[in-house]
């Protein structure tokens, strides 16, 4: 029995996984998922967990809203950088201020304060010149 209750403990802590983390992008050198461009700058940039475990990169949190709107696929996870451009953390529960300089225009940052994701979805589809090109991964 005592074996038996030692194999069940072990099963049990093979089959318990850890959660995702975000993986730091090869900066300078990786490309965005949406517009192709090199993520350079961390404070704007985001990206997504696939279902397969793929990964996708963006150079603006907008570029990852326009790419989740457009793509079809979906993220298991997706991050962005803390409101002290640090650390990464969960994109779909920040929130996210206007009127920063973002490398494609869309001008959100992660804040304490201000939109939500799903309303920064929606003011990414409103932004019709960015669509994904032909350049990116």
């Amino acid at each position: 029995m005592r074996s038996f209750m030692v194999l069940l403990v072990l099963v049990v802590l093979a089959c318990h996984s850890e959660p995702p983390v975000p993986v730091e992008p090869a900066w300078g050198k990786q490309a965005c998922s949406l517009c192709g461009a090199k993520l350079e700058d961390p404070r704007p940039s985001a990206q997504a967990l696939l279902p397969d475990d793929g990964r996708r990169y963006f150079d603006d949190v907008g570029c990852l809203a326009t790419w989740l709107n457009s793509s079809g696929e979906k993220a298991k996870f997706a991050w962005v950088r803390s409101p002290d451009g640090k650390t990464w953390v969960d994109a779909m529960t920040s929130r996210y201020a206007a009127g920063h300089s973002t490398p494609q225009g869309y001008g959100f940052w992660p804040a304490d304060k201000g939109l939500s994701f799903r309303d920064l979805r929606i003011v990414a589809r409103e932004k019709p010149q960015l669509q994904p090109s032909s350049n990116a991964p």
